[in-house]
């Protein structure tokens, strides 16, 4: 699964931790939603201490000039042809919205 290493267990409690003793009236900043799974993760803490603080997150959903497994930089995932990072961006994007 890509991206389940931000749930980590040291990061849930650090989450956990951070989300529970957080001043009244704050607001939670996630840089880095990426698809979502940690702002899942976040809002139903939120929920679970019952914090009407808002969440802010943000992610450029831009995946250009990275390499893939290989060390190669292309514009493909992983040597998938059929996956640009073009259209891995959009699909991030659209499925986290």
């Amino acid at each position: 699964m890509i991206g389940e290493g931000m749930l980590h267990k040291g990061n849930i409690y650090l989450m956990d931790f951070a989300l529970k003793n957080m001043p009244n009236n704050g607001v939670a900043i996630e840089i880095g939603s990426y698809g979502g799974l940690s702002t899942n993760l976040i809002l139903y803490m939120l929920n679970k201490y019952n914090r009407i603080e808002k969440l802010i997150n943000c992610d450029p959903w831009v995946y250009e000039g990275y390499t893939d497994r290989s060390g190669i930089k292309s514009n493909v995932i992983d040597g998938r042809n059929d996956i640009t990072r073009n259209d891995y961006s959009a699909y991030m994007k659209s499925s986290f919205m």
